[in-house]
């Protein structure tokens, strides 16, 4: 499937409803916003990628002089890692804006849903009797992000893990809080 452009974002949500079902809200998260947490990545990535880069210049250069030596070539092996890993660094913020203009969530008189179009359509939803505790985060303007608490599960060390549904940098997250809560309240336990 090819990622869908962000005009049909909503065309696709809302072939996603169920029969009946009525959609009462929909929001996608700012991509500028969604940049702001990774891009703190930066201020460990630049150094780490600058070094992992240094080393390699001096590995290669060790393993391809004129007196070819076995320490370059492993030198530039075992830093090749190093280099990819602060690349991704690196490309996180840009990797989070691309997958926010992908990103569409909607709440319908019965469940919250979100939905990513990116290499394939991913759709996850929290049906209405699994609406747990809800905590809003709201910045500067009608912008912010809602958490969604759905239950609890066990870790491999077998603590108590509480399973989230979160709605990151969504526009009007008052009247989206205000639904999933009003949601939350009229389904039956």
């Amino acid at each position: 499937m090819n990622p869908a452009p962000p005009a049909t974002l909503p065309a696709l949500l809302a072939r996603e409803m169920r029969l009946g079902e009525r959609l009462l809200w929909t929001g996608q998260p700012d991509p500028r916003r969604a940049m702001v947490k990774p891009f703190a990545f930066y201020l460990f990535a630049v150094p780490w990628t600058a070094f992992s880069l240094a080393w390699e210049t001096i590995a290669v250069h060790l393993a391809f002089t004129d007196a070819p030596a076995l320490a370059g070539v492993v030198m530039t092996l075992f830093g090749l890692p190093f280099v990819v890993i602060g690349l991704a660094m690196m490309a996180a913020p840009f990797w989070a804006y691309r997958t926010a203009t992908r990103t569409i969530y909607g709440v319908t008189d019965r469940r919250v849903v979100e939905l990513v179009s990116a290499r394939a359509l991913k759709v996850r939803s929290v049906d209405a009797a699994s609406i747990g505790p809800v905590t809003r985060l709201q910045r500067q303007g009608d912008h912010g992000t809602l958490t969604i608490e759905t239950g609890s599960s066990r870790d491999s060390e077998g603590d108590r893990v509480t399973d989230k549904f979160v709605m990151e940098s969504v526009p009007d997250v008052v009247r989206a809080e205000t639904l999933v809560s009003r949601l939350r309240e009229v389904t039956p336990a």
